[in-house]
């Protein structure tokens, strides 16, 4: 709604260990003054987000989703980052692919971890359907007519049914 900006922070190499590493951060978004964090993951581990946090709305919340080098992904309530996350799942990372949502069937959250698309329950963290084999993914997934498209670069396009986790078709 405008009123609040959140990012996810990076690297504390070299030993410093400040209040915002590897934290979700949530900010005013005119003052930038921070209005809440939660740090996750070892200092000089490298162990700094991979994604962008997405925000989306589920169930009457707003939410915070984003996956950490810590092969973590975390989900926050945007009121109480604070609290810590609502869940975790440690199934690994893919660095720079955008996590989605899908608002229909329920609402579900789509992410890419070490060549597998997971889809889970936004509330939970509880799979929709068993994690699908995608192989490398270049780029951001795009959900659309409940359908999601993965770019597999030279594997080319991937399609898959959103409701089921079928593979329909890979374009060349």
């Amino acid at each position: 709604d405008g009123t609040k900006l959140v990012v996810a922070t990076g690297e504390d190499f070299g030993g410093y260990d400040g209040p915002y590493n590897r934290a979700m951060v949530l900010l005013d978004p005119l003052t930038l003054d921070v209005l809440q964090a939660n740090k996750q993951g070892n200092v000089d581990a490298d162990s700094d987000y991979a994604t962008s946090p997405i925000v989306f709305d589920h169930d009457g919340r707003t939410l915070v989703f984003a996956g950490n080098k810590d092969r973590n992904f975390y989900m926050y309530d945007l009121n109480k980052i604070q609290d810590g996350p609502i869940w975790q799942r440690a199934v690994g990372f893919q660095v720079g692919v955008l996590p989605a949502y899908a608002p229909y069937g329920g609402g579900t959250l789509l992410f890419v971890a070490d060549r597998m698309l997971y889809a889970v329950n936004p509330a939970t963290g509880a799979d929709r359907w068993p994690p699908v084999p995608v192989g490398k993914v270049h780029s951001n997934m795009a959900v659309a007519n409940r359908l999601v498209f993965l770019n597999g670069g030279a594997d080319g396009l991937k399609i898959i049914d959103m409701q089921s986790g079928h593979l329909l078709r890979t374009i060349l």
